[in-house]
């Protein structure tokens, strides 16, 4: 008991969070081999972790993900059994940037969804994690999409070269097993720079 309470004590000194935060940028670009940052870490022990100025480059150097503020709202765990549930998961001022260089099969992010695949398993106990949370939000986000094989089009709106700003999303009942993604499209808006603008868009896919 003493122990834990020291743990937990530890956790709120800021030079300890700074070893956190260092620990946890090492480990993320090691593992996704890629360089990753985290500007800093606050973690209230069982309940609540707060990311800020989250970086994840893809592997041409770019920028994948930047996230200013990362909230994760922790409402069970079991790992034992690989399993992560949150009550909230929030992104504010989120940009995200996919691309498809030339001369590439994939997708820039293919290298987090192999990573996170059902064939990856956890070398530990051998079994696939799910993440399930009661809310994933996402406001204040640009999206850009560019496909660098096609060249760019004369139409007012190039699927090839996409820009969406003013991005509100928000998913009820996330979740992410080895074989499946559900989630419940609660509302999507988002204004494209050629002036299409989404309101307001909801929908449950599984």
């Amino acid at each position: 008991m003493l122990l834990v309470l020291a743990l937990l004590v530890l956790v709120r000194i800021p030079a300890v969070q700074t070893i956190i935060v260092k620990r946890v940028s090492s480990y993320l670009s090691k593992e996704l081999q890629t360089h990753v940052s985290v500007g800093s870490l606050y973690v209230e022990p069982f309940r609540r972790v707060v990311v800020r100025e989250l970086y994840i480059q893809d592997r041409e150097g770019d920028t994948l993900l930047f996230a200013p503020l990362l909230r994760i709202h922790v409402r069970d765990y079991d790992l034992s059994g690989s399993d992560l549930r949150f009550s909230a998961v929030e992104l504010t001022g989120a940009r995200v940037k996919i691309q498809k260089y030339k001369g590439a099969d994939e997708l820039n992010f293919a290298f987090i969804t192999d990573y996170f695949s059902r064939d990856r398993r956890d070398t530990i106990r051998g079994k696939d994690w799910t993440l399930q949370s009661g809310r994933l939000e996402i406001t204040q986000g640009q999206f850009s999409f560019r496909d660098r094989n096609r060249a760019p089009g004369g139409a007012l709106f190039d699927p090839a070269d996409v820009f969406l700003d003013s991005l509100h999303f928000s998913f009820r009942q996330v979740g992410y097993f080895p074989d499946s993604l559900i989630a419940k499209v609660e509302r999507i808006s988002f204004r494209e720079r050629c002036g299409l603008t989404l309101k307001e868009f909801s929908c449950k896919k599984a």
